[in-house]
C-alpha cells in the first residue's frame, strides 16, 4: 500500500482499504503517513491536526482523510525536483571586525579549521559552497568551503555557503555549519520552461523579473545570449521568482501548476484552508465541512492558483499565512474584485492568527462549481480560460489592476503598421498573432504578459502602445481581436498577391529615389520575387545588347 496511518490512540478508526492502519511503526516503506515514527516518503502532520480538530462525523473523517492522503500523492507524482549534493569540508573564513574568540574556539573543537579577516578585508566572495573564493585585498584570494560574517555587507551572502551570524550564538553556528558538512544535500526548487519565458530568445530584453527579484545567484540573466542561468545551490527557496512571473514559466518544483489543478478537484463542496505545513494550527475547531489543502510554501500563489480551489471547490476559502506578502495580497485583491462583481461575495478570506482562522470558519458560502478541462496548456492559457468562463456574456466593464497579476491591452496604430508581424513574432504567448488568411494582426488580451517585446520589436516607432493595469472584464477581452489588418497586393507582371499593400507602398516609399531613372528597378518595387527576378535578368540582356 502507498498510504499508512499509525493509530497511536484507542479509537476505532473507518479509512479506506487503500490506507493501511498500523498498530505500531514496522520496516515497511510507504509514500504517505500520518507519523514520522513510519518509514515513509512524505510525512503529512495535516492528517493527525485534522481527525483531532474536526467536528465531522467518522464516516466524513474517513473521506476527508483520503483527500489528504492523495493529495499529497499527487504532488510527489507530479514534483520534477531531483536530489543532487556537494562536498563540504571543514574550512571556515570568518569575517568580522571584532572576531568572536569563544566563536573561533567552537568552531575549532569540533574539528573545523578558522580563519579569521576584518569586514574591510573583505573586497569580494563568489562561488558556491565548498568551493568558496574569497578575495581579502587585492593580492590576496583564498579558498574555503564555508564562509561566516557579522554585519558585513549583503552582497558577500549571495552565493551558498555564506552566513550572517551577528545574532546567533556559539552553539547555534557549531549546529549551522555542521549541517552543512560533509555533503550538502540540495535540489531544484523551481522548475523552467524557456519555451514560455519572456525572457529567453528575446532580442531585446523583456521581463527578466525572476532574476531582478532574486535575493541570491540562484538565476543570472545572461544578456549576450538572451538566456537565464539557474544555480539551484544558491537558492534560499523564497519562491519569489514563481510567484512574479508572469507567463507561468517558473513553477514550484515540488507543486506545479499540473499538479495543483489536480489536488483541488478533490475539493469539490469543501470549504477550503489553504495553508502550508509550517502554519497548520494547533487550537482550533473544524466545522464539519472545512478541509485543509497543505501547499510546500505560501510565497508562490497567484490568482490562477486561488481561482483554481475556488472554482473545484464551490464556495469561497480561508487563506491562512502569518504574513501576506505585497504580490499575494495584489493577486487575492483582483480575484476578489472578480467574485465580488460577479457573485457579491468575498472570495477569499485571508487570515493570520488562529483567533482570525477561527472567526472566518463561520463564514462560509456557496459560490458556484466549475470543472473545467486543460489540456496541454501553460499557467497563462489556464488563467485565460478560467476568467472567460467566469464573465462569461456578461460584461462587468474595465476594472484597474495592481501592479499583479500582470495584463496590458495593445493597440496598433493601423496609418503606421507595415503588418510585418515581427511583434507577433516577438511575443511568447500567444497574444499577439498573425493571421496570414485575413492578413491581420489579432490580441487575445487576456493572455498579454506587458513584456513590451511587441514594442521593442516593431521597427515602426510609435505603432504599438501598451495600456497596463486595467482588465475589461467581458468577452471580448477573452477572444482573439483585429488589431491591423491590410488587403493583399497583386503583382503588377503576374498578379500573384505576394505581400499586404500597406508594406509593398512603405519599401516603395523608401526606395523610389534611389531607384529613380531605372524602369527596371521602379517597376521591380511593385512584383512578386519571381518577376522581380525575370525583370533583373531583362535589364542585364538589354545592357548586354546595348539597348
Amino acid at each position: 500500500m502507498d498510504f499508512a496511518f499509525l493509530n497511536e490512540t484507542s479509537d476505532e478508526l473507518i479509512f479506506s482499504d487503500e490506507i493501511d492502519i498500523l498498530e505500531a511503526p514496522n520496516d515497511e516503506f510507504f509514500l504517505v503517513a500520518n507519523s514520522p515514527k513510519i518509514k515513509a516518503e512524505i510525512y503529512a502532520p495535516e492528517i493527525n491536526n485534522y481527525l483531532a480538530n474536526s467536528r465531522n462525523s467518522m464516516l466524513e473523517k474517513a473521506k476527508n482523510v483520503k483527500i489528504l492522503y492523495e493529495s499529497r500523492a499527487l504532488s510527489f507524482d507530479f514534483a520534477t525536483n531531483l536530489p543532487n549534493s556537494q562536498n563540504v569540508g571543514k574550512n571556515v573564513i570568518y569575517a568580522s571586525q571584532t572576531p568572536r574568540k569563544t566563536v573561533v574556539e567552537t568552531l575549532q573543537k569540533a574539528g573545523f579549521k578558522v580563519i579569521t579577516c576584518k569586514n574591510d578585508e573583505v573586497e569580494s566572495v563568489y562561488g558556491k559552497i565548498g568551493e568558496i573564493y574569497v578575495q581579502i585585498t587585492q593580492d590576496v584570494e583564498t579558498e574555503c568551503d564555508l564562509f561566516i560574517c557579522e554585519n558585513t555587507d549583503k552582497k558577500f551572502l549571495t552565493q551558498s555557503g555564506c552566513y550572517e551570524i551577528s545574532n546567533l550564538d556559539e552553539n547555534e553556528i557549531l549546529e549551522l555549519l555542521s549541517k552543512k558538512t560533509p555533503v550538502y544535500k540540495y535540489e531544484n526548487f523551481v522548475s523552467y520552461n524557456h519555451k514560455i519565458c519572456d525572457f529567453d530568445g528575446s532580442k531585446t530584453e523583456c521581463c527578466g523579473l525572476c532574476a531582478d527579484v532574486c535575493p541570491t545567484v540562484a538565476i543570472l540573466k545572461d544578456k549576450e545570449n538572451a538566456k537565464l542561468n539557474f544555480s539551484y545551490i544558491d537558492c534560499v527557496k523564497c519562491a519569489k521568482c514563481v510567484q512574479i512571473c508572469p507567463s507561468g514559466a517558473l513553477e514550484l518544483a515540488k507543486m506545479s501548476i499540473e499538479s495543483f489543478e489536480k489536488i483541488a478537484k478533490l475539493y469539490k463542496d469543501r470549504f477550503v484552508i489553504l495553508l502550508s505545513e509550517k502554519n497548520l494550527p494547533q487550537n482550533i475547531t473544524l466545522p464539519e465541512n472545512a478541509l485543509y489543502f497543505v501547499i510546500p510554501n505560501d510565497k508562490f500563489l497567484k490568482a490562477n492558483h486561488f481561482l483554481s480551489i475556488l472554482e473545484q471547490s464551490g464556495q469561497n476559502m480561508i487563506f491562512f499565512t502569518p504574513y501576506l506578502d505585497e504580490i499575494t495580497k495584489q493577486n487575492i485583491n483582483f480575484v476578489n474584485k472578480i467574485y465580488d462583481l460577479k457573485f457579491h461575495k468575498t472570495a477569499i478570506i485571508t487570515v493570520e492568527n488562529e483567533n482570525e482562522l477561527q472567526s472566518a470558519l463561520n463564514k462560509t458560502e456557496k459560490t458556484a462549481y466549475f470543472d473545467i478541462p486543460f489540456v496541454n496548456q501553460n499557467s497563462r492559457e489556464i488563467l485565460s480560460q478560467r476568467l472567460g468562463i467566469l464573465v462569461e456574456n456578461e460584461n462587468f466593464g474595465k476594472i484597474s489592476l495592481d501592479e499583479h497579476p500582470k495584463f496590458a491591452q495593445i493597440s496598433i496604430n493601423e496609418d503606421t503598421c507595415t503588418l510585418c508581424a515581427s511583434c507577433a513574432g516577438a511575443c511568447k504567448n500567444g497574444a499577439l498573432i498573425a493571421d496570414s488568411e485575413e492578413n491581420a494582426i489579432k490580441l487575445n488580451a487576456s493572455l498579454c504578459t506587458a513584456c513590451g517585446a511587441c514594442v521593442k520589436s516593431c521597427a515602426e516607432q510609435g505603432t504599438i502602445a501598451i495600456q497596463t493595469n486595467e482588465i475589461d472584464l467581458q468577452k471580448s477581452f477573452f477572444e482573439y481581436q483585429t488589431l491591423a489588418h491590410d488587403e493583399l497586393f497583386a503583382c503588377i507582371e503576374c498578379g500573384k498577391k505576394f505581400a499586404t499593400k500597406k508594406s509593398v507602398m512603405r519599401v516603395a516609399g523608401l526606395l523610389k529615389d534611389s531607384f529613380t531613372g531605372d524602369t527596371y528597378k521602379m517597376k521591380s518595387l511593385f512584383c512578386c520575387s519571381d518577376c522581380k527576378a525575370k525583370l533583373m535578368i531583362q535589364k542585364q540582356l538589354k545592357e548586354q545588347n546595348g539597348n
